[in-house]
């Protein structure tokens, strides 16, 4: 069975480009993953109870957004396949197997391992996390998986901040 697949091409400074491709079983543990991480890394979230973690970094989320917008790419625009720049050294799109996700020294590391062992590892701050977490309910939403667990980080729609102030 050929499952369908999102696009994501990883990029880092002074580096070549890497195409992966990801399942929607994994899209989801990665996305799953990754709110978990964030609320765990969460001062405010670890203290507020069990049914209002989300919410807290649902304004994190917000708030991060309102500053610093997703650079680089065009979510809306790429839909399910991004385009590589004209770099010359491009790898062929590499099946994603496993992610490893951490925090350390307040960044977020991320290990990504295909199928073929090929390995690409980054290290972000959690500005990025949230920015990542967009363009992946985006291109998601784009491919039409309903991943409804995560339709809470769509309410951000709804959340309406006054210019000056910043959730905290």
């Amino acid at each position: 069975m050929i499952e369908d697949r999102l696009l994501l091409t990883a990029r880092a400074v002074g580096t070549r480009s890497s195409n992966l491709s990801l399942t929607r079983k994994l899209a989801r543990s990665l996305l799953g993953a990754l709110v978990e991480i964030m609320v765990r890394s969460n001062e405010d979230a670890r203290r507020a109870p069990a049914f209002q973690r989300h919410d807290v970094l649902l304004f994190e989320h917000v708030s991060v957004l309102e500053r610093r917008p997703v650079s680089g790419a065009n979510p809306a625009a790429s839909k399910t396949t991004d385009t590589v720049s004209d770099e010359p050294s491009v790898l062929p799109p590499q099946l994603l197997q496993k992610i490893d996700l951490s925090v350390a020294d307040a960044n977020l590391q991320m290990r990504l391992v295909s199928t073929s062992d090929h390995v690409v590892e980054f290290r972000f701050p959690r500005d990025v996390g949230h920015q990542l977490i967009h363009v992946l309910m985006v291109k998601c939403r784009d491919a039409c998986w309903g991943f409804s667990e995560f339709d809470w980080i769509d309410r951000r729609a709804n959340i309406v901040i006054p210019n000056g102030l910043r959730p905290s």
